[in-house]
C-alpha cells in the first residue's frame, strides 16, 4: 500500500510544462523498481517461494547542460521460505542526462544495512533511458549494477560479506 501512495503522488505531483529535454537547470525526482518472483515445486520436498523487491528514490539537481548532482535512498525486502530480510542504503549521486533521453549515473553507498548486516558502502551505477509522457511526467528503464559490502554484524561473525547484483528496473520520473 506504501508503495502505490509513493508512485500516486509521483503521479499527481506532475505539472504540464513544454516537453523540454533535461538539459537546463531543473530538479528531478525518480523512483525505481525491481521485482523478482520465483516459485518451485519440488517433489518430494514441497512448493518453496521467492520474492524480492527493490525501490530505488533518487532526487537531485540537473545543473548546466545535463550535469546531475544528488542522493539515493534505497529500500528492498526479501521473502523466502528461511525468513524475511530487508534493507536500505542512502547514498551520494552524480551523472549526466543526455538531450536523447539517455543517462548514466554514478552513486557511492556510505550506509547500508541488510538484515543483521550493517555498516555497508560500496557503488552502484546506472545505465538509463527516460522519455517525457506528459509535461513534467517522465517513465523509462535503467540497468542498474550494485556491489555493497558489509562491516558489521550484532549476530554473525564473519570475515567479508559482499552483496553484488545487476538487475533491470522500470523508472518514473517527476521534473520540477
Amino acid at each position: 500500500m506504501k508503495n502505490v501512495l509513493v508512485l500516486a503522488i509521483l503521479l499527481l505531483s506532475s505539472t504540464v510544462y513544454a516537453g523540454r529535454p533535461l538539459e537546463k537547470t531543473d530538479i528531478i525526482v525518480t523512483a525505481n523498481v525491481f521485482i523478482y518472483e520465483s516459485k518451485v515445486d519440488t517433489s518430494p520436498g514441497g512448493p518453496s517461494e521467492t520474492k524480492v523487491t527493490i525501490y530505488d528514490f533518487k532526487g537531485g539537481y540537473l545543473v548546466s547542460k545535463g550535469w546531475y548532482v544528488g542522493a539515493i535512498y534505497t529500500m528492498r525486502s526479501t521473502q523466502n521460505g528461511s525468513g524475511d530480510e530487508s534493507g536500505t542504503a542512502l547514498g551520494a549521486s552524480g551523472g549526466y542526462y543526455f538531450q536523447n533521453g539517455f543517462y548514466v549515473a554514478a552513486h557511492y553507498i556510505f550506509d547500508a544495512k541488510l538484515g543483521d548486516f550493517k555498516e555497508g558502502s560500496g557503488f552502484q551505477a546506472d545505465l538509463g533511458y527516460i522519455t517525457s509522457v506528459s509535461g513534467s511526467l517522465y517513465v523509462g528503464v535503467e540497468l542498474t549494477h550494485r556491489n555493497i559490502s558489509y562491516k558489521s554484524s550484532d549476530t554473525i561473525v564473519f570475515d567479508k560479506h559482499t552483496v553484488t547484483e545487476m538487475m533491470p528496473m522500470l523508472t518514473v520520473g517527476v521534473r520540477f
